[in-house]
């Protein structure tokens, strides 16, 4: 589609340790990039610590991460309390495998997507809003 934002919203993407499938993440950055978007690749593997310094020098409005690798949903959980206090102006956008097997549900900090398709729908939604 190509369709520029005249100020695209900013996105980190991650991987938390011990997730190495960045697939599904380079696919979101192109999207991002696509949809005129500002984007901060950050890679697989990411500590937490990394990843919080990261947003506090960059100030996105999302941090994105794609669940591949097998973990419960008291470790995605986890994951989400910890950053969200690190960080609590901070959307999490959460999708992947994991998050539909875990039946990981949306909250104030999280957004949890289900696929593809309502990710580009919520780039959509941000460049209408930015354009209004």
């Amino acid at each position: 589609p190509n369709i520029k934002s005249p100020e695209g919203k900013r996105y980190v993407l991650f991987l938390p340790y011990g997730e190495g499938h960045e697939v599904g993440l380079l696919f979101i950055k192109y999207l991002l990039k696509e949809y005129g978007q500002q984007a901060l690749y950050l890679g697989s593997n990411v500590p937490l610590v990394n990843l919080v310094e990261a947003i506090t020098i960059y100030d996105p409005q999302y941090a994105v991460s794609v669940l591949t690798q097998a973990r419960t949903a008291a470790d995605i959980n986890i994951m989400v309390k910890q950053i969200s206090q690190s960080v609590p102006d901070l959307s999490i956008i959460l999708t992947g495998d994991q998050i539909a097997d875990n039946s990981i549900k949306s909250n104030s900090h999280l957004i949890v997507l289900q696929n593809i398709k309502e990710f580009i729908g919520l780039i959509n939604t941000d460049i209408i809003s930015l354009a209004s």
